[in-house]
């Protein structure tokens, strides 16, 4: 069973962000010293969740995420040993499969610990009728095309759930809920403000009020952050250091949640690469061209006229004069005549570079600024 205890904050520590995340976190974490009660994971992406979808509508591949099963493996032992719970949303379209995963590997270590599944997210069964009514209303968020301009057909839908499900289930005794995308820890003990006290190991990182205003706002889209289990308003928060690496966060209140919640469709849209080069040195503008022009003969105009876009993106500039500075040293009176080349190079260079005494500047060359620019087909 797991260690909360309703007269201290709750300790939860967060071991992934996405699956692309380090896999020995949560055994780093699980085996630590530092006390912790829950450790909540997120293996849930745009990364995989389209895909994991369209597998699981084609009856092809795996619907869940199978690196939380090599992350969470070397973990169970630690876990059972110190009553830690764990949360995470690695089921990503086939919740139930992974459940029955996690219960072998935890049986087959001779383990006694209860796992838990929430399921309900997959509604394109109840759907599909709506959509087919409202394929114009429908609109694309990027594109602001509707879903019948698109001409896609949907072959899974996907809401988001609220954190009542993991709530229940831990109540219930459980010490690994496989779940969906939130959690809500207010309902574990009726705590007002959750504090999450992280553990880390000092590499060189910094936790201070500026960089958790930073994360904050990378994170929400408006002063009201909609969840399924409550509208954060973020417009009185304030950041405190209390100490080192140590910041108290307070002012954030609540609303209702709202009545809908968020649904995404994934539908075979065709193929997208991207590919990145590195433009070192001068002339970057006639580099691209260049470039430009040998893949597009390299594609060929019939393979090239089946993109429905094709963009060369310069990111990045260069100063419109590039400054090249020359140090030319004069010798001293009281400095003996120097015998050897090197050891005379070898002194002036330190000059230049502890004084830059008697330094010319000379201008070499100019560059013309390049910022962003989009090719049409």
């Amino acid at each position: 069973m797991g260690s909360i205890n309703p007269t201290r904050p709750v300790r939860i520590m967060n071991i992934s962000g996405s699956p692309c995340d380090k896999r020995d976190a949560i055994a780093k974490a699980a085996a630590m010293d530092e006390h912790v009660d829950v450790l909540v994971g997120d293996w849930k992406s745009e990364l995989n969740m389209p895909t994991k979808a369209y597998n699981l509508s084609q009856d092809v591949g795996i619907g869940y995420e199978e690196t939380f099963v090599e992350a969470l493996e070397p973990t169970l032992v630690d876990i059972a040993r110190k009553g830690i719970k764990v949360a995470a949303n690695a089921g990503t379209v086939a919740t139930k499969d992974l459940y029955e995963v996690v219960v072998k590997t935890v049986k087959d270590k001779g383990l006694y610990l209860t796992v838990s599944w929430i399921d309900g997210d997959a509604v394109m069964n109840l759907v599909r009728g709506d959509l087919e009514k409202a394929l114009e209303k429908l609109v694309h968020i990027s594109t602001s095309k509707t879903l019948k301009e698109r001409n896609f057909e949907p072959v899974f839908a996907q809401c988001y759930l609220g954190g009542m499900g993991i709530v229940t289930a831990f109540k219930a005794g459980a010490d690994i809920v496989i779940c969906l995308e939130t959690l809500d820890w207010e309902e574990i003990n009726n705590i007002r403000y959750p504090i999450a006290e992280i553990a880390y190991e000092n590499t060189g990182g910094l936790v201070s009020k500026e960089t958790c205003k930073e994360q904050l706002l990378y994170e929400i889209q408006s002063m009201y952050y909609l969840n399924c289990d409550v509208i954060a308003v973020t417009d009185q928060a304030c950041f405190t250091d209390i100490a080192p690496n140590r910041v108290r966060l307070l002012g954030v209140t609540g609303k209702p949640p709202p009545a809908t919640t968020r649904m995404g469709l994934t539908a075979f849209g065709g193929y997208q690469a991207k590919l990145h080069w590195a433009m070192i040195g001068l002339d970057i503008e006639e580099r691209v061209n260049l470039l430009e022009k040998q893949v597009r003969h390299s594609f060929g105009k019939a393979r090239m006229a089946k993109f429905s876009l094709f963009d060369i993106s310069v990111y990045g500039s260069v100063p419109e004069e590039v400054v090249v500075h020359e140090c030319i040293m004069k010798k001293p009176q009281s400095q003996k005549k120097m015998h050897n080349e090197d050891d005379a190079q070898s002194r002036d260079e330190k000059a230049c570079q502890n004084q830059g005494r008697n330094a010319t500047t000379r201008l070499e060359r100019k560059r013309s600024r390049r910022k962003t620019r989009h090719s049409p087909i």
